[in-house]
């Protein structure tokens, strides 16, 4: 079946929508008294896990969209085409101790 295998890759979907349920069931009496350390540990260790899943899986769509989309790893590539701002030469050669082309020092 074509199913298996995306729902195989979109398990932090499914870590999450059970963390929701789970927390929209029992949350409340969970929530109630985070008074014990080992319990305010695993419940924020637990959500904490929960977002950081969905961050990396919403990298991972938007890196698929961009591969896609032809625009993969575009900043990374130091081969790629990078666009030019008017006055960037300027600033290289005044950070290469060249000075700016109207100071007294290159005149």
């Amino acid at each position: 079946m074509k199913l298996l295998p995306e729902v195989k890759r979109e398990w932090p979907l499914a870590a999450n929508l059970v963390t929701t349920g789970l927390f929209l069931a029992f949350g409340t009496g969970w929530l109630a008294d985070l008074s014990g350390a080992a319990w305010f540990a695993f419940i924020s260790s637990w959500l904490l896990a929960a977002m950081f899943l969905s961050a990396f899986a919403v990298v991972r769509h938007a890196e698929a969209l961009a591969v896609k989309l032809g625009e993969a790893l575009r900043h990374a590539d130091p081969h790629a085409r990078r666009h030019r701002h008017r006055g960037d030469d300027d600033r290289r050669d005044h950070v290469r101790g060249q000075g700016h082309p109207r100071s007294p020092a290159t005149r």
